[in-house]
């Protein structure tokens, strides 16, 4: 799957387009196959680390989406 993320230090400079592997859920867990995204005042203040300049990175930055269930962990 396709990702924007901030990789190893926060600023614009820092978001790239990476390739990861297909998630699978764990228990309690959701895959959704995102269809619209939306990025807001939030998202741009997690890349530039002004949010929380404690978040480990890698960091996939997206506060709002819509998609379909693809697959369900137990539990769910």
């Amino acid at each position: 799957m396709r990702a924007y993320e901030v990789q190893n230090r926060f600023g614009l400079d820092s978001l790239k387009m990476t390739e990861r592997p297909d998630p699978t859920p764990g228990p309690g867990q959701i895959v959704i196959r995102v269809l619209a995204a939306s990025l807001n005042f939030r998202d741009l203040l997690m890349v530039q680390g002004m949010y929380n300049p404690k978040q480990p990175l890698p960091l996939i930055p997206l506060s709002d989406g819509v998609g379909i269930i693809e697959a369900i962990g137990l539990g769910v």
